[in-house]
């Protein structure tokens, strides 16, 4: 007997959303994020500290760039 999810279920195309991201800067912060993962698993914490640092330094540039935009925006610019 098929499973519920087997009987409705429809095969469909991949999304390039999905298997695409927007943003190279989130693929960065994704691949970092996942290679801190491995190094802590692995006890190498050097590597996690710096994966770690580098994650921290994307984003406060990612949100000086967005504070920025929005200030830009208020004043009329």
């Amino acid at each position: 007997m098929p499973s519920t999810a087997a009987k409705c279920a429809k095969p469909r195309q991949a999304d390039e959303s999905w298997t695409k991201p927007a943003d190279p800067r989130t693929l960065l912060l994704s691949q970092l994020a996942e290679g801190m993962r491995a190094a802590l698993a692995a006890g190498d914490v050097e590597a996690a500290r710096i994966a770690h640092e580098t994650i921290g330094r994307l984003l406060a540039r990612a949100a000086a760039r967005c504070s920025r935009d929005k200030e830009v925006e208020h004043s009329g610019a």
